[in-house]
């Protein structure tokens, strides 16, 4: 989601040709619907930022997650329990000692 996401937000900065002009654009003395285009390009454009970084870092996430198991199982042969093993290493054992 975090990929598509991103890919949704360039491909619209992209698209909207006239961000230049229309990012510090508000005018308050027009119509309703005027007023709240301009405040919603206006909120859009300069939460930009945040959510570039929110959607690149669930890509990174999520894709880093499925590369990792890919990557382990690879190199182990298709041996998933050796991969598990190897990543989360041994269960520890109880020994009742206080400590």
């Amino acid at each position: 989601m975090g990929l598509a996401t991103l890919v949704i937000i360039v491909i619209g900065v992209l698209l909207h040709v006239k961000w230049r002009k229309e990012k510090t654009q508000f005018r308050k003395h027009r119509s309703f619907r005027l007023w709240s285009s301009d405040l919603h390009k206006l909120i859009g454009f300069w939460l930009l930022p945040y959510h570039i970084l929110v959607t690149y870092t669930g890509t990174i996430l999520g894709l880093g997650g499925l590369l990792v198991i890919m990557t382990a199982i690879s190199s182990f042969e298709g041996d998933q329990e050796a991969a598990v093993a190897t990543i989360l290493g041994t269960e520890p054992e109880l020994s009742y000692q206080r400590c």
